[in-house]
């Protein structure tokens, strides 16, 4: 507001004795025309040298109790409001101070900040760079907040991650917050097919084992580790790898672990009617492989074992001669046999090359020299998992050395066997003395 500086000099004269007369320099009861030494009630018009209440029209002497914007900018020279976010000047035209915005850049946008101190209605976040305000252009994979929306430019959404087209960028889409590596956000619309957490999968299937997470109407239990779902085999730990409800050493819940497990006894684990101890007679096998009435049940194959071994140790033709004649668990003569070659490897644990459907090529389709590479010579010494190291399932018992099979070589006469000490394949001439065990299919 522009001010007028007005001096007034007025000098009041009253007639008789009734009403004021002009008054003295002690007169405590001071009009506006006080003398120069009279300051106790006195206005605006007063003296150089008095200073008690006065407004900014004050004279050049007089400056102890004004405010720095009170001064007469003309007079004193001081238009410094101490807001930092104001640029002080003094209108010699109109005698006044005026203070403008900040706009140190120049670009038209006033500071946000100055030096710490916020600016009411300012909003160039870098005052310092004309380049730099509302509504101007992005600089991809800039550092900066160029456009001045509150993120760097590298990260328009502020999710924290930088755009993928930066280097070291890893974020997918950065103008969704929710899209970044790690994010959980879940979309179960099929035909947008979102990857929140950027790892190249939809959030349906996240971790891409071919299971829909549980989470939109799926069956994967941990959509996030392709190692859980229900097409995983199970194994020996608490958790539930293949998202039945049930930890893996007891996956039919019936309460009892898997036999190959620690403390494990039960041998069908998929049956949670089956466990240990349930026999259909007294000459049959228990039904879960347990070793009783002299008989194992392999819960792979479903073969039914002689077990313990009672035939000891013959040539092949006395083993072969054994076999046909047992009668063990309710089944007679005849339905018993000396195991071929494929039978036998598959009692074999701990060996991958000469386990069932391993790199040795012997097999009942493949009984000559050719089919016998390095592959069949088995693993180190009593390095299974069998009892002191034997290469058999731990339940099977009997002694840990070389088993004849009922196999012949295709040109030589000779046969094959299998010597768990090694988990070997190979071959040897019939009159030598090897164990003996019996097999046949499972009841």
């Amino acid at each position: 507001m522009r001010k007028t500086v007005m001096i007034l000099g007025l000098v009041m004269v009253s007639c008789g004795h009734g009403g004021g007369e002009r008054d003295t320099a002690t007169d405590d009861g001071d009009e506006t025309t006080d003398t120069a030494g009279d300051t106790a009630g006195d206005t605006a018009e007063d003296t150089a040298t008095d200073t008690a209440g006065d407004t900014p029209e004050d004279t050049a002497e007089d400056t102890a109790t004004d405010m720095p914007s009170e001064v007469e900018c003309a007079t004193d020279g001081d238009c410094d409001d101490l807001d930092p976010c104001s640029v002080d000047t003094c209108d010699l035209d109109y005698n006044e101070c005026e203070h403008d915005p900040v706009d140190a850049d120049d670009d038209g946008y006033f500071a946000s900040s100055v030096g710490g101190t916020a600016c009411t209605g300012g909003t160039d976040c870098m005052d310092d760079l004309a380049t730099a305000h509302p509504g101007a252009p992005m600089v991809e994979c800039s550092a900066l907040d160029n456009d001045c929306n509150g993120n760097a430019d590298e990260d328009q959404d502020g999710d924290g991650y930088v755009d993928h087209d930066c280097t070291g960028g890893d974020d997918c889409d950065d103008s969704d917050e929710e899209v970044f590596p790690g994010s959980l956000t879940i979309d179960c619309d099929p035909m947008t097919i979102h990857d929140h957490d950027c790892n190249g999968h939809p959030d349906t299937d996240n971790d891409a084992d071919g299971f829909g997470a549980e989470a939109c109407g799926g069956t994967d239990c941990d959509d996030l580790d392709a190692g859980y779902n229900p097409g995983v085999a199970v194994t020996c730990t608490s958790e539930d790898h293949n998202c039945n409800g049930h930890e893996d050493q007891d996956d039919d819940g019936d309460g009892h672990l898997f036999y190959l497990c620690a403390t494990g006894d039960d041998c069908r684990d998929g049956d949670f009617t089956t466990i240990l101890g349930e026999c259909a007679g007294v000459n049959d096998c228990c039904d879960g492989c347990w070793k009783r009435n002299g008989c194992w049940i392999d819960p792979t194959t479903d073969l039914m074992w002689e077990d313990p071994p009672s035939g000891g140790s013959r040539n092949q033709g006395s083993a072969m001669s054994y076999c046909a004649s047992l009668s063990l668990a309710g089944h007679g003569a005849g339905e018993w046999h000396l195991p071929t070659i494929s039978e036998s490897r598959t009692l074999i644990r701990g060996c991958p090359a000469t386990e069932d459907g391993g790199a040795c090529g012997v097999t009942d389709l493949c009984l000559g020299n050719a089919c016998l590479g390095t592959e069949c010579n088995g693993c180190s010494y009593m390095a299974g998992p069998g009892a002191a190291g034997c290469y058999r399932d731990p339940t099977v018992e009997g002694e840990c050395l070389a088993y004849w099979s009922s196999s012949p070589h295709d040109v030589l006469p000779v046969f094959w066997f299998v010597d768990f000490q090694f988990a070997r394949v190979n071959i040897d001439s019939g009159d030598m003395y090897f164990q003996t065990r019996c097999v046949r299919p499972g009841s």
